[in-house]
């Protein structure tokens, strides 16, 4: 079979193996996508030649999206060095650590998980330093914006898009 597209598994850790094998069989030429993973997949498998995957985030190792110029500033002060492409995970919890902190600081109170669950209730929008979102009426996060990043020949780019 020569497949026009190949979708890999979500996590990381199961992706890069998975490039590394499809590499040693010989479908470098092969497009391949996934949702919700980073680049570092392809870290295993450099051969391939077209890697396409959706961040729930941003890409938070691409210095020009000033969007994410905040936390790129706080994990370099941070850890010295900065954001690589699986950092992603970190990217994703950044606002909504935010967010607790400044609930908490809204109910004067870093006990009382009603009071602390009351505040949060109370946001409906989040500009954050990373992500914009909202909240439906059941509660759930409904982003703004989500990133399609295109890895080619180990470039990449990106393109943001609404949900």
């Amino acid at each position: 079979a020569d497949p026009d597209l190949v979708i890999t598994p979500y996590l990381d850790s199961v992706g890069g193996p998975f490039l590394q094998q499809a590499a040693q069989v010989g479908y470098v030429d092969t497009k391949f996508a996934n949702y919700g993973g980073s680049s570092a997949q392809v870290a295993e498998a450099p051969e391939i030649s077209e890697f396409t995957y959706m961040l729930a985030t941003r890409a938070p190792d691409n210095p020009d999206d000033e969007v994410v110029a905040d936390f790129r500033t706080a994990y370099e002060e941070k850890f010295d060095q900065e954001p690589k492409p699986i950092d992603t995970y970190a990217l994703m919890v950044y606002d909504p650590l935010l967010m607790l902190a400044q609930a908490v600081e809204d109910a004067g109170t870093s006990t009382d998980i009603a009071a602390i669950s009351a505040a949060l209730r109370e946001v409906t929008d989040w500009n954050g330093k990373a992500l914009s979102f909202s909240f439906d009426g059941k509660g759930l996060i409904q982003l703004e914006t989500m990133q399609l990043a295109t890895l080619r020949d180990g470039v990449a780019t990106y393109t943001d898009f609404v949900p």
